[in-house]
């Protein structure tokens, strides 16, 4: 299990990356954003929401506000094998 803070300007993003088998949390703490997970449609969110990305998933955050985005993300580790159609 391991944490961080993120802090996006306006129109910045994370970048798409994949967490391989493990699952991520996001809580938003101010601002307004766009979070996109492969094979799904984006979600718009703002402060005070929080977002699943689960296991083995190609996913990114951009800035879509006017302010700073700011969240915590949690990463745990599912203990998930082989890729996006394993079960545990």
């Amino acid at each position: 299990l391991h944490s961080g803070f993120v802090v996006l300007k306006k129109g910045e993003s994370i970048g798409t990356h994949n967490t391989k088998n493990y699952e991520e949390l996001l809580i938003v703490l101010s601002g307004k954003g766009k979070f996109e997970v492969e094979g799904k449609e984006p979600i718009y969110f703002k402060e005070n929401e929080a977002l699943y990305c689960p296991p083995f998933s190609e996913h990114n955050v951009t800035n879509v506000g006017e302010e700073d985005l700011k969240y915590v993300y949690v990463v745990a580790d599912t203990h998930i094998k082989g890729g996006k159609n394993a079960h545990p």
